[in-house]
């Protein structure tokens, strides 16, 4: 079976999100999420998991629009 997860990806890099309860926490939206196959996924750099919610404002301006 394959994996499941969510991802942020941005400039180059994915970073994987730890659960859903961030994932809301951050205002992303499930209906946003956009499943690609693992090759293209593969294309991106693996980051940092978002696994908490940040206080630093040009993290969380970078995240704006997701």
């Amino acid at each position: 079976k394959g994996e499941s997860a969510v991802y942020l990806v941005s400039d180059g890099t994915r970073r994987p999100i730890s659960s859903a309860e961030v994932f809301t926490t951050l205002g992303f939206k499930w209906e946003n999420v956009v499943k690609v196959p693992p090759a293209l996924l593969s294309l991106h750099a693996l980051g940092a998991s978002l696994d908490v919610v940040t206080e630093n404002p040009a993290v969380s301006s970078s995240l704006a629009g997701f």
